[in-house]
């Protein structure tokens, strides 16, 4: 008898917000991501502040109640911390255009949100783990969250999708092959409230 065990995974958390987009919070994803910047590879907004338009009230509430869900429940901080969204930006990727790879420096917990997606849209994740077998096998390496070998692995997004995941895990969109605009909103957090006891004591 035999078993796979999961040792020290990467928890990456997805749900869906539960209504269609209204016509007002339509206007106002719009209204940001016309107003727009190049980025390396895609277009971002120049507001770097969206979560705080009341146009997004409901859709920042509910990626807060899912903050909390994804700290508190599955990853087990301390509830003496309380995570909250610092900067929040959107992202127009166009037709021939992509997303280079990144992680999220100066934030805890980053997340995702898509107002339009692409056909076969992913978010592709780049594997953390490093091993030296990576080194000797050259075939091809099957993309399944129990593959140590695979280079990396795509979650699939619609409508609606929010993720979040740790913010140092690297992360990419390819070419966009469709004749399609994606649409979505990246964001980062950070806690505040009392880190230790004593002499380790940090309040923030």
């Amino acid at each position: 008898m035999s078993n796979l065990i999961s040792v020290f995974p990467t928890l990456i958390y997805k749900a869906t917000f539960p209504r269609e987009f209204s016509e007002s919070e339509k206007v106002s994803y719009r209204e940001v991501i016309d107003d727009n910047i190049p980025n390396k590879r895609n277009l971002i907004s120049k507001d770097t502040y969206v979560l705080n338009r009341e146009g997004l009230k409901e859709i920042r509430e509910f990626i807060q109640v899912h903050l909390n869900q994804y700290t508190y429940q599955v990853l087990k901080t301390d509830m003496k911390q309380k995570f909250y969204i610092t900067t929040s930006w959107m992202n127009l990727t166009k037709p021939q255009m992509s997303h280079h790879l990144h992680a999220h420096p100066n934030s805890i917990v980053s997340g995702v949100f898509y107002f339009e997606t692409i056909p076969d849209d992913k978010l592709v994740f780049k594997n953390p783990t490093r091993t030296i077998l990576q080194s000797f096998v050259t075939e091809y390496r099957p993309s399944t969250e129990y593959n140590i070998l695979a280079d990396s692995l795509g979650i699939s997004v619609q409508n609606r999708t929010l993720l979040l995941f740790p913010s140092d895990l690297h992360h990419e969109v390819f070419k966009n092959e469709s004749e399609s605009e994606r649409i979505s909103l990246s964001f980062n957090t950070f806690i505040k409230g009392k880190l230790a006891d004593n002499v380790n004591e940090l309040v923030l």
